[in-house]
């Protein structure tokens, strides 16, 4: 009766393919923690080719009196702002002062830091979706010219 002979290398064996000559000699554990590895290692390659070849650009959002602000690289979208949040820039400068954004929320900004977000109330929302109605009216009726019905021989 023949025995299975122990790894003569007491070193453990880190990859998939120094098992090949041997496939008894990896259990099922290592094999897992291998594939395991080799998946990660390839993730982490597809990520950094990802970054590579479609970099993150910073954030940068118009105020309602149209200024660009422009929000770290860290920040892609407006719901990650949040009180501490820096550096914010306005034409390469540190950002300074309220800066009203078209939704109505106010950020407060101090030497590039974000120290407040004010929400507007719902009465400043009602106000400000009334006169975006009357706006949208006033366009309107230049637009729409109202003609009076002709009669024709089909009318009965």
């Amino acid at each position: 009766m023949k025995t299975k002979s122990k790894n003569p290398n007491p070193q453990k064996k880190t990859d998939l393919f120094s098992h090949a000559v041997d496939p008894q000699s990896i259990n099922r554990d290592d094999a897992v923690k291998i594939i395991d590895d080799y998946f990660d290692k390839l993730g982490n390659q597809i990520v950094g080719l990802l970054k590579e070849s479609f970099p993150i650009k910073a954030l940068v959002l118009k105020t309602a009196d149209d200024q660009n602000l422009k929000f770290p690289d860290d920040i892609q979208e407006s719901s990650q702002i949040e009180v501490g949040t820096g550096p914010v820039t306005v034409d390469d400068k540190p950002a300074e002062g309220k800066f009203v954004m078209p939704d109505g929320v106010t950020l407060r900004i101090e030497k590039g830091i974000v120290k407040e977000i004010i929400q507007p109330t719902t009465a400043e929302i009602a106000a400000r979706i009334r006169q975006e109605m009357a706006d949208m009216r006033a366009q309107l009726k230049n637009i729409i010219v109202r003609k009076p019905f002709k009669r024709t021989g089909n009318c009965k």
